[in-house]
């Protein structure tokens, strides 16, 4: 699922915009491939910018150094087992309303706000 031209793009365009907007020297956001890795024991995908080359640069003031096959930690994307979301629900006073599960098995719910009558997909 992560692993699309237009996801990869996405996720990496914050490397040019680090290059125009903040004060680096020398530094390549070309130099830079979009990684994704599932860490089941976190239930997070963890979304990873992989140096193609070595590359001396500076943020500001601070000199970095970064290898070939290095990783840059960019964010996470977390995903809940079914159980535990479904248990945190009335917690929230959330009533699941319905669910779908797609074919990849990812889920779908439509939840209800117990105080408010309002229908929230998520």
């Amino acid at each position: 699922m992560y692993r699309t031209p237009l996801n990869s793009h996405l996720n990496i365009a914050s490397l040019p915009r680090m290059a125009s907007q903040l004060p680096t020297t020398n530094f390549d956001p070309a130099l830079f491939d979009y990684q994704p890795e599932w860490l089941s024991e976190q239930q997070l995908v963890a979304h990873m910018a992989v140096a193609t080359e070595d590359q001396d640069f500076k943020l500001g003031e601070y000199p970095l150094q970064v290898k070939a096959g290095e990783k840059v930690h960019l964010f996470n994307s977390y995903k809940f087992r079914q159980e535990f979301f479904e248990e945190c629900c009335p917690k929230a006073n959330l009533e699941i309303a319905k669910s779908w599960k797609h074919e990849s098995g990812v889920m779908l719910y439509l939840l209800k706000d117990s105080a408010n009558p309002a229908l929230i997909a998520v």
